[in-house]
């Protein structure tokens, strides 16, 4: 079942939310620093250095490093301009000469995971919101959210945190039933962290 039609099935009214207006956590993202990277934890990496019991989900109180965290990029590098209930066309990427630079590298970003998700546990897609007043789907920006595919034998559980997502990047808009676009950017995510808001 794909996030679309998850979305459908719990109602995607009761999910979003009617504009995506700049919060608290927006300041926090684009503000964060190498340093801030180094204080995160809970990281998920290669499962061959999990215990016996499986891998262990976001939220454990397992600090370890983050791979990549020079990657670190914020959302102002995805923002194209572009508004809500728009189609995507590739002259959006000349507003941000970065973002297409960004198409196909490993990449490390922070956001929030969107509420629509089929299952509290073990996830294997979500999607990855700019801040948790933004939205997907109809009204949505398709510039402010992510969609992340989980690296198969990778742990991750829903979490109202804020959460880092490292992995390759791709541009691959989206078309939701309504005709309009509802994302433009892919992860395939096989590292993931959290850090507690202080």
């Amino acid at each position: 079942m794909t996030i679309r039609q998850q979305l459908m099935m719990c109602g995607m009214a009761a999910v979003w939310c009617v504009s995506c207006p700049p919060g608290p956590a927006d300041r926090e993202i684009s503000s964060t620093t190498q340093a801030d990277v180094a204080v995160a934890s809970d990281s998920i990496s290669d499962p061959s250095e999990n215990s016996a019991d499986g891998p262990p989900a976001v939220g454990d109180n397992s600090p370890q490093e983050v791979a990549g965290s020079d990657s670190l990029i914020g959302w102002d590098a995805l923002d194209i301009g572009m508004q809500a209930d728009v189609v995507y066309r590739p002259f959006f990427l000349q507003n941000n000469p970065r973002t297409e630079a960004l198409d196909g590298k490993r990449v490390r970003i922070g956001g929030f995971m969107h509420g629509g998700v089929s299952q509290p546990s073990n996830l294997a897609e979500f999607i990855l919101l700019k801040n948790n007043r933004c939205k997907y789907g109809p009204g949505g920006q398709a510039d402010h959210l992510i969609r992340v595919f989980v690296k198969e034998g990778v742990r991750v559980d829903f979490t109202t945190e804020m959460i880092y997502v490292e992995g390759v990047l791709t541009l691959q808009p989206e078309q939701g039933p309504d005709g309009n676009t509802w994302s433009i950017y892919d992860l395939r995510g096989d590292a993931f962290s959290s850090r507690k808001r202080l």
